[in-house]
């Protein structure tokens, strides 16, 4: 489409009227400014849709804030590592693939365990604290 295409597009669009008027789930950021959340406000609430096959990979919520995960639809792999293995789960600022994890880049994976390894379906919900890496 193009930034072209994307900003036709986007003049079209218009916010549903339960939104907030500002600070969706990103503060706003000037032209080649710079966002520091040590600085600027985050929110700690967002809505994450997603399609049939969305796969999220491993990470930690960069708002440092914490997550429920509900799933309406079918049913998703959850999996969370607390903070303490993460030299096992990232190397040379990369974080593994935990569904085919690079035997060469992380060597030691296999070290790492999960806090929890569970399938989040429709009959329940997870949270994820900040500061816990998940998938």
């Amino acid at each position: 489409m193009g930034r072209r295409g994307v900003c036709q597009v986007s003049r079209r669009l218009v916010a549903p009227r339960f939104f907030p008027d500002n600070s969706f789930v990103l503060p706003y950021c000037a032209p080649n400014g710079r966002i520091d959340p040590s600085r600027d406000w985050f929110p700690t609430r967002g809505l994450f849709i997603s399609a049939r096959g969305t796969r999220t990979r491993l990470h930690a919520d960069p708002w440092c804030s914490d997550a429920l995960l509900c799933q309406i639809f079918g049913e998703k792999e959850f999996v969370m590592y607390d903070p303490s293995q993460g030299p096992y789960l990232s190397n040379a600022g990369k974080t593994v693939d935990v569904e085919a994890p690079d035997e060469e880049l992380f060597p030691q994976f296999s070290l790492a365990h999960p806090i929890v390894h569970d399938r989040l379906d429709t009959s329940g919900a997870e949270v994820a604290p900040a500061q816990i890496q998940a998938i």
